[in-house]
């Protein structure tokens, strides 16, 4: 990955098992995956405070 690339994690589903930790679905929040994500319109955003490219989809 660029290292200049924006990283977006958005809210997980929650719906489906794809990975084989037993977070995936439980405490685990959000993914890396647009197929995983909650809501189909992605427009709230913030800013990670340590790495400047990784955004995270606030729960609406």
């Amino acid at each position: 990955m660029d290292k200049n690339e924006r990283k977006i994690m958005f809210v997980c589903d929650r719906n489906k098992e794809c990975k084989d930790s037993f977070n995936c679905g439980r405490e685990c929040r959000h993914t890396a995956n647009p197929d995983h994500a909650l809501y189909p319109v992605h427009n709230n955003f913030l800013r990670d405070e340590h790495d400047k490219n990784l955004w995270w989809e606030v729960e609406t």
